[in-house]
């Protein structure tokens, strides 16, 4: 969800004619999701705590992270990506580190070939979608 800008524009007409025009546009944002830290906003949503979780994590698992991520195009504002692979040696090794992640609850496959990262770690895009698709998934 975006912020807007409001512009509030006075027109002097005439003598004793104002005209007031309000615009709303949307404010800049970097092209960035965000990281979750831990923290518990006023709707009682929790996030993970991602940069204390990728401290943490075997070197297996951070590759197999940085992969969904990297994966992640912003024009799927959920955040689920599809990967495959043409070397079984790099699948067997995204394999190996997606699983200890999953026991960890920070990924997820949610089809053949389509995985994504825990909503409340990686904040996507639109949360609300991300957050159905995550409890749908698997």
């Amino acid at each position: 969800m975006h912020t807007g800008i409001i512009t509030n524009i006075s027109l002097q007409l005439d003598k004793d004619e104002t005209a007031h025009i309000t615009t709303k546009r949307k404010a800049k944002t970097p092209n960035y999701y965000r990281i979750g830290k831990g923290d518990r906003n006023m709707k009682g949503i929790t996030s993970i705590d991602l940069l204390a979780e990728i401290a943490n994590m075997a070197k297996v698992e951070q590759n197999a992270l940085l992969l969904i991520r990297d994966s992640i195009r912003y024009d799927s504002p959920d955040g689920e990506v599809y990967i495959t692979f043409d070397d079984k040696l790099k699948q067997k090794k995204f394999l190996e580190g997606f699983k200890l992640l999953e026991k960890k609850n920070l990924v997820k496959r949610t089809k053949r070939s389509h995985y994504m990262i825990n909503p409340a770690a990686l904040i996507p895009l639109d949360y609300e979608a991300a957050t159905i698709l995550w409890k749908e998934s698997l």
